[in-house]
Formats: structure tokens, C-alpha cells, sequence
């Protein structure tokens, strides 16, 4: 029997795959979406001298890591189709929402200015369907709204 964690009585249930919704360019993707990946870091700077220690940091740089998608390809192609001509050269948000089960919260991710920069197609045999790859790049994540900064400009 698994552990089961339990706090006043309810046991404690998290978010899964299925309970996250998409949008991509103002439109909701019908449930085509198979992975989506996407991350930001701050990059800082130390100060040294002639010691032996760091001295301090930087505040940094930030940078909004590029990101990817797969998605089944009929819902591919509608995005492609949306964002035609020069579907490269669009920008656009993607929204990436759930519910915590719990408290019934919804978190929403915003990838924001976001630009396609490649698709790949890797089909094979057997009876799963056809997915493409978008990889896009992009300018900030506001993570359920949030900024990373303290002072970002937007």
C-alpha cells in the first residue's frame, strides 16, 4: 500500500499532466499538447580580488531559457495555420494554467514574446499518433504571475 500523506483529515492530492490547460497565441489547444518545457535563470557575477573568498555578487542577468513543445500534429498544424504567413517571425504568449487540487487554486504560467524556432517531425511506426516538436524562444516567464525581478521591464 502506498504512503499516503494526510492533513486535517484530507489526503493530499497534487496537479498531474491532465488538469494543465494550454493557450498558444490566444487560442486554447484542444488537448494536444503532449510535453511542454520551459525554465528562466539568473546568471550572477562574483567579485574577487586578491582574496581567497568571493567577495560579492552581481545582480545579474537574467535569461529565459528556450523552451519546447510537442504536440499531436492536426493541433500542430492549426498553430502553424494561425500564426501563417511568416509563422517564424509571429510573437506571441503561451499560457500554461492548472488547478491545485486542494485548494482549488489556478496557477498560470505566461511565456511571454514568445517566437518558434524550429519544428522537427519524428515520425514512426506503431499506434501512437503523429506529434511534432516546436522549439521556440522566448523573453521572460511570469510565473503565475509574478515577476523574477524586482525591477523588470515588461
Amino acid at each position: 500500500m502506498p504512503l499516503q500523506v494526510v492533513i486535517n483529515n484530507t489526503p493530499i492530492v497534487y496537479p498531474d499532466y491532465f488538469s494543465i490547460e494550454f493557450t498558444v497565441a490566444g487560442r486554447k489547444a484542444q488537448g494536444g499538447i503532449t510535453e511542454i518545457n520551459y525554465s528562466d535563470n539568473v546568471e550572477r557575477g562574483q567579485a574577487t580580488a586578491n582574496q581567497r573568498q568571493v567577495l560579492g555578487k552581481t545582480p545579474g542577468m537574467y535569461k529565459a531559457d528556450d523552451g519546447s513543445f510537442s504536440i499531436h500534429m492536426e493541433d500542430g498544424q492549426e498553430i502553424i495555420d494561425l500564426l501563417s504567413p511568416g509563422f517564424y517571425d509571429k510573437i506571441f504568449d503561451i499560457l500554461v494554467a492548472y488547478q491545485m487540487p486542494r485548494t482549488n487554486r489556478i496557477v498560470r504560467d505566461t511565456l511571454a514574446k514568445v517566437q518558434l524556432k524550429k519544428q522537427d517531425h519524428a515520425h514512426k511506426s506503431g499506434t501512437d499518433p503523429l506529434v511534432k516538436k516546436f522549439e521556440f524562444e522566448l523573453h521572460y516567464i511570469l510565473w503565475n504571475g509574478q515577476n523574477p525581478l524586482l525591477r523588470m521591464r515588461l
